[in-house]
């Protein structure tokens, strides 16, 4: 089984949101820092450098993601299909239906 952990982590006096990859084996297969965080949460998160963006190959196809609101960001979006992302996973705090 593939699982995947969305974990706030404090680096560098700040905090950074990141999405973490983990094999069958518990093995961390990759991690992607949040590119840009929204409007008030930037009082409190940093921001990414877009060097942490992977495309996990997995026998059930290849899987990425982007963190809530980078799934709007078009360049975001177009890294992961230049990678061949096949299983694009979209976590959101978001509660609306749309």
């Amino acid at each position: 089984m593939y699982t995947h952990a969305y974990v706030h982590t404090f680096l560098s006096l700040s905090f950074f949101v990141f999405f973490r990859f983990f094999g069958p084996d518990g093995e961390l297969l990759g991690k992607h820092r949040n590119l840009k965080p929204t409007a008030s949460e930037r009082l409190i998160w940093g921001e990414g450098d877009g060097s942490t963006m992977p495309v996990i190959d997995t026998p059930f196809g290849k899987i990425g993601a982007l963190i809530c609101w980078e799934n709007y960001m078009p360049l975001a979006r177009a890294n992961m299909y230049a990678k061949g992302v096949q299983i694009y996973l979209a976590p959101t705090a978001d509660a609306r239906d749309s």
